[in-house]
């Protein structure tokens, strides 16, 4: 049997055989990281959800095990998929094969380039309409 391998740069689950509390902590990592990406306060999220910021610290701190149901609201608030939470893949949303991760390979200066030439052409067809 292999023994559970957990990623820790990127919080993925390299294999299936991890235990419950492993699951939780890299669930709990991935909400507490897109929370803040978003920056959402732990209170913010709790509002968007109808829960406590006590209940989303306990379960960012791996100590509440989230229901499907909160897990879905928590994806919807935080604009994430289910796939990305509970196994830490982003979804390419269609886009060509091997995009997402060359973009992953670019410098910060790189993708800001890249994030401004979307925008021009994001401009330029919002102003075709």
């Amino acid at each position: 049997m292999k023994k559970s391998a957990v990623n820790k740069e990127n919080h993925r689950i390299d294999y299936i055989d991890i235990n419950k509390k492993e699951i939780l902590e890299l669930i709990a990592k991935r909400i507490q990281q897109e929370r803040k990406r978003k920056g959402f306060t732990q209170q913010d999220l709790a509002d968007f959800i109808d829960s406590s910021a006590n209940y989303i610290s306990e379960v960012e701190r791996g100590i509440k095990e989230p229901g499907i149901t909160i897990m879905y609201r928590i994806c919807v608030a935080l604009d994430i998929s289910l796939n990305e939470l509970v196994l830490g893949q982003r979804m390419s949303n269609g886009l060509p094969n091997g995009v997402i991760e060359k973009l992953q390979k670019l410098t910060d200066e790189q993708v800001q380039i890249i994030t401004m030439m979307i925008d021009a052409v994001d401009q330029y067809n919002n102003g075709m309409n």
